[in-house]
């Protein structure tokens, strides 16, 4: 996200620190089987194991050199964080993190070391910085963490935020890299009702964009009942049990799905166990408007819903959003509408990720060419991805849209075996 030699669309450029400049957008093109999706699953792979702090059981390796089967897979990122640079990654090996680091950067001097983690077998070998282990005591609890503690398929990270003493910016750091990441992939639903009812701006942002859509709804409501009217009895029964009991343990509100295919957001209001779902009022009914759920929409408006959270987030926080497959089930002008709204406002705070095919979105005229990449396979089968400012002479009124198509950047399918094939000829052989 750092950007090029570009100087159009400077509102496009945050500046988290004094240090660093970083983009809002970037668009990621690419053939079928490029790597694009691989990308975002790896990015969504790294922040769900911060976030569960534990090592998921996945040996995913480079299938195409024999020779990365033996090498580990290594993640990392580095992010801005009140005002100041950071590093922060893992390597997985054998289903064990072999190392774990994090390091402020972009300081006067060298990288400052905050932590760093080896593993070999049962072996933990603990490096912190030097305010964390200043007493006898800090020497000892350091010994804890790499005897005891510390486990092969554990990230040190969640394992230091949560601790009773305070490791400074490790919990900050632990937060934002668990938080902060929302991905969208092809159908992520879930959660929307929650997003819509806890909070009152989200809900108005949906309701106000829904309607100037001109999609037939005029308006979304989240409806309220007993939880034995929108589930059958005795599932409803199992489900006011279930929840009893996340109650117990702290949970005010749990998200099921009924069944159908509508998310149903259980909780306790007024001493009753209720239901609530998301109805969408469409006009057009002889004597007025009809309320449709969630499983009786479009796949256009269900996507619609997944690509609102994203958007606003996007808008309201420095959230950053990841969008596997931005255009699917959407108009090529409906979705070129919203990332040029987008790109275009001048307050947003987060940053916007995301894969496509939609050559529509190819312009200059509201994303820059450092904001645009391209993803191909070289030799070996391995992805590599170049943004469009590496590209010589793309000048801003070159038309962007003609030339992708025509391969001017890669990133295209080839085509000219499909010609050549005889599927007829095949066809009859065949039968």
């Amino acid at each position: 996200m750092l950007p090029g030699n570009v100087r159009r669309l400077s509102n496009h450029v945050y500046k988290p620190t004094p240090a660093l400049e970083t983009l809002k957008l970037a668009a990621i093109y690419g053939p079928n089987g490029a790597g694009k999706s691989n990308l975002v699953k790896a990015m969504w792979y790294m922040k769900t194991m911060i976030a569960e702090g534990w090592l998921s059981p996945s040996n995913n390796k480079f299938q195409l050199d024999p020779s990365c089967i033996e090498q580990p897979s290594s993640f990392e990122i580095e992010f801005a964080l009140k005002g100041s640079m950071y590093v922060y990654g893992f390597d997985v090996q054998n289903f064990e993190i072999s190392e774990e680091w994090l390091y402020q950067t972009f300081t006067k001097k060298e990288d400052e070391l905050i932590f760093h983690r080896y593993t070999n077998g049962e072996k933990n070998r603990l490096i912190l910085a030097e305010n964390f282990i200043k007493t006898a005591e800090d020497k000892l609890r350091l010994q804890l963490y790499e005897q005891e503690m510390l486990k092969p398929k554990m990230l040190l990270i969640k394992l230091l935020s949560e601790a009773k003493f305070d490791f400074g910016v490790v919990r900050t750091a632990f937060e934002y890299l668990s938080q902060k990441w929302i991905f969208i992939f092809s159908q992520t639903t879930k959660g929307l009702v929650q997003n819509l009812v806890s909070e009152e701006a989200f809900y108005a942002f949906a309701q106000s964009l829904i309607a100037s859509l001109q999609t037939g709804i005029t308006r979304l409501e989240i409806e309220t009942k007993d939880l034995s009217m929108l589930l059958p009895e005795d599932i409803a029964a199992k489900e006011k049990l279930a929840f009893e009991e996340a109650e117990r343990n702290g949970k005010q509100v749990i998200s099921k799905a009924d069944g159908l295919g509508n998310e149903l957001l259980i909780q306790r209001i007024a001493g009753q166990i209720v239901g609530r779902r998301l109805l969408f009022w469409h006009e057009g009914a002889a004597d007025g408007a009809r309320p449709f759920v969630f499983a009786q929409e479009s796949d256009g408006t269900k996507r619609l819903l997944e690509l609102l959270v994203a958007f606003y987030r996007a808008i309201k926080t420095d959230a950053i959003v990841v969008v596997d497959e931005l255009e699917r089930a959407i108009h090529p002008v409906l979705c070129a509408a919203l990332v040029s709204k987008f790109a275009e406002d001048k307050q947003t705070l987060g940053q916007l990720i995301f894969t496509t095919h939609e050559a529509e979105l190819l312009d200059q005229n509201y994303m820059r060419s450092d904001e645009f990449w391209f993803v191909e396979k070289g030799q070996n089968g391995e992805s590599k991805l170049t943004p469009m400012s590496d590209y010589k002479d793309v000048r801003f009124d070159l038309d962007l849209h003609k030339g992708y198509l025509n391969g001017r950047f890669g990133a295209v399918p080839f085509t000219g075996d499909i010609r050549k094939l005889q599927w007829n000829k095949n066809a009859e052989a065949q039968y």
